[in-house]
């Protein structure tokens, strides 16, 4: 037989929810009997006419129900009913006479030989098994209920007839005895007396049905009329999506099965079947089934069966996608039918085309952005259901921020001159996760140590004329950096300021001096001369900017001598900066006296000019003897006369 449905290898009750008439306390109550536990149980009160019912929470094709009691006294007079209504159905209190419920067709209790369960398995005579969502344990017995457990296996209901009452056509009706019309081929009664009939001796016959809309084809069931022997042969079955005539050989029909011999007329074996899975076929979507036949003697059809999943139900299980690398998104689902069945898939990424997988129950797709939201859908190829999952890649390095402005104004700061940078960017465009946590900046070059912002702006202060590197990344919230933004400038020159620098002046002879001077400590720029005023001459020309000394000459002996001195650079000169003054030295006195006489004991001699009266001058007589153009004082040393200048005397 042609197998429609596919089993369940898990208990369908396990966990569900339960309902019961009674039951004795709350450690005895229904969800006992559906907790997988074979040492508790549900146990109602003991009078007769008690049930217990479970809600599967959707409609299987119901194949086994195992009942489990160790109560052998409380599990008597036990019915089982089933009902496939979608609400939630009456409560059996009335059972069996309850419409919304079916009692199967066999009681059950339990023997004294020690069994402990039941196993019932529900089917009608032609093999085909009731469809129920609710399932009811149901007892006449004076004792009560008691179940340890309840088990039920089945069968997801995926397929029913879709060609029942639906429109049809055919090529010819036979009208003799009575019109055997189209309609009599999907009437839903198989090998009833009325049925379809062609004309007779005439090929090309064929017969079609309108499903209404399109489905996946999962079977199709050809019933011969169960006198006829001859009238079902040579029969192509075919499938379109196209409402034209059938054709075995037109583009717009797809040919699904062809059956050469002839059908037996006898029960049950008069059809032919065709199983996609016996021809290892993907189920496809169709709209019109049709079956054609070139059989002279005329065609004849007392039933078809097309059983048809809609396309929105048939959906993928169990998607589930996951990161793999850097950028790749890797997808898995598993088939909505057993692997017996072939399907095609399609898998999508965000708004990117669909992709054939075709069988392939997995898919990898790469290139996508760090930290985006991707959505994946995929579906079986002719449904127009997706299912769909979202994941969130990798985080990644944040892209570089973007240089927006860098503006500069002079200020005064730490007691001079400087420019005050003010350098701001802009956040970076591709984050790469899910913020900004900071700045990370280097300055005054790409080797300082790193300093921390959460601005999108720095200050920086800046000597004048100085090339600096102001070096910037980002970090996300995840640590990860960006590569540096690099910003390099040069700061417009300041005229110089002298600072700590240090200059000194020294007397070389009575008409000259000599000056000396380190750099400034902030030349603002480039020095490119310094220029010196000293007292009582004239400016004096512009002194290379290599130079750090200078004579200068043209006084006259024992005269004071003040100096300062600037720099220059583009800006033009700074402030100029004094030197200590100092005196040139007194001129060379001639020498008037001949060698000296040996040295003679010290003697005390009366002043005779600028001396005070009576003041005492102790002298010794000198190596030689000098006369100073400007005398204070006459001594007489050894009878020759020398001239003494006060507070200045050379000796």
């Amino acid at each position: 037989m042609l197998h429609l449905y596919f089993s369940a290898s898990t208990n369908l009750a396990n966990g569900k929810t339960t309902y019961s008439k009674t039951s004795t306390d709350d450690s005895h109550r229904p969800p006992e009997a559906v907790d997988g536990e074979s040492n508790s149980y549900f146990q109602s009160s003991t009078s007769a006419n008690q049930w217990w019912r479970v809600d599967l929470e959707r409609s299987y094709y119901v194949g086994v129900i195992k009942v489990y009691s160790s109560q052998y006294e409380k599990f008597q007079q036990v019915s089982i009913f089933l009902s496939n209504t979608e609400t939630v159905p009456n409560s059996p209190l009335n059972l069996p006479n309850n419409n919304d419920w079916t009692e199967s067709p066999s009681q059950f209790s339990l023997t004294a030989d020690g069994d402990d369960f039941v196993t019932y398995i529900t089917s009608s005579q032609d093999g085909s098994l009731s469809e129920a969502r609710h399932i009811a344990v149901y007892s006449t017995s004076s004792d009560g209920l008691v179940i340890n457990g309840l088990e039920v296996y089945g069968y997801e209901v995926l397929a029913r007839n879709m060609a029942i009452g639906k429109s049809v056509g055919s090529s010819s009706v036979l009208p003799i005895p009575n019109y055997r019309t189209a309609d009599k081929a999907n009437d839903g009664i198989i090998n009833s007396d009325d049925f379809y009939r062609s004309e007779n001796d005439v090929g090309d016959q064929w017969w079609k049905v309108d499903l209404d809309t399109q489905y996946f084809i999962v079977g199709v069931l050809v019933y011969n009329h169960k006198n006829l022997i001859s009238n079902l042969q040579k029969a192509h079955l075919l499938a379109a999506n196209t409402d034209v005539d059938p054709n075995p050989n037109s583009t717009e029909w797809t040919e699904l099965y062809y059956q050469n011999e002839d059908i037996t007329h006898s029960v049950p074996n008069n059809y032919f079947q065709y199983n996609p899975i016996d021809k290892g076929d993907p189920l496809s979507v169709y709209r019109y089934v049709a079956v054609y036949s070139k059989y002279k003697p005329g065609l004849v059809i007392s039933e078809v069966l097309v059983f048809g999943i809609e396309k929105s139900e048939l959906l993928v299980k169990n998607l589930k996608a996951e990161l793999k690398d850097q950028d790749c998104v890797k997808v898995n689902w598993e088939t909505p039918l057993t692997d017996s069945y072939t399907l095609q898939y399609q898998v999508r990424y965000g708004s990117r085309p669909w992709k054939d997988t075709n069988t392939s129950l997995s898919d990898k797709k790469c290139g996508f952005s760090a930290y985006k939201e991707v959505e994946v859908e995929v579906k079986v190829v002719g449904s127009d259901k997706t299912e769909r999952t979202t994941l969130t890649t990798n985080c990644a390095d944040p892209s570089n921020p973007g240089e927006d402005n860098v503006q500069h104004v002079q200020v005064t700061n730490l007691g001079r001159k400087m420019w005050k940078y003010n350098i701001s960017w802009k956040a970076p465009s591709s984050i790469n996760c899910e913020s900004i946590t900071e700045y990370k900046i280097r300055y005054p070059d790409v080797t300082s140590e790193e300093t921390v912002t959460i601005d999108t702006s720095y200050e920086v202060y800046v000597e004048g004329g100085v090339e600096f590197t102001f070096s910037v990344r980002a970090v996300n919230n995840m640590g990860l950096h960006s590569h540096y933004l690099d910003i390099t400038e040069t700061s417009p020159e300041i005229a110089p300021e002298w600072g700590s620098a240090t200059v000194t002046m020294k007397t070389l002879n009575s008409s000259c001096v000599e000056l000396t001077w380190s750099r400034p400590e902030y030349p603002g720029g480039d020095i490119t001369s310094y220029q010196l005023t000293c007292t009582n001459m004239a400016i004096m020309d512009k002194i290379p900017s290599t130079s750090s000394s200078q004579t200068v000459c043209g006084y006259s002996a024992y005269t004071l001598v003040e100096c300062n001195i600037s720099a220059e650079n583009t800006a033009g000169f700074g402030e100029s900066i004094e030197f200590d003054s100092v005196y040139t030295s007194c001129e060379d006195v001639e020498r008037i006296c001949p060698p000296p006489p040996p040295v003679r004991n010290a003697e005390t001699l009366s002043t005779q000019s600028d001396w005070r009266i009576d003041s005492v001058v102790t002298y010794f007589c000198l190596e030689g003897y000098y006369r100073d153009r400007k005398c204070s004082a006459d001594l007489c040393c050894g009878g020759r006369k020398i001239c003494l200048v006060r507070g200045n005397t050379r000796v």
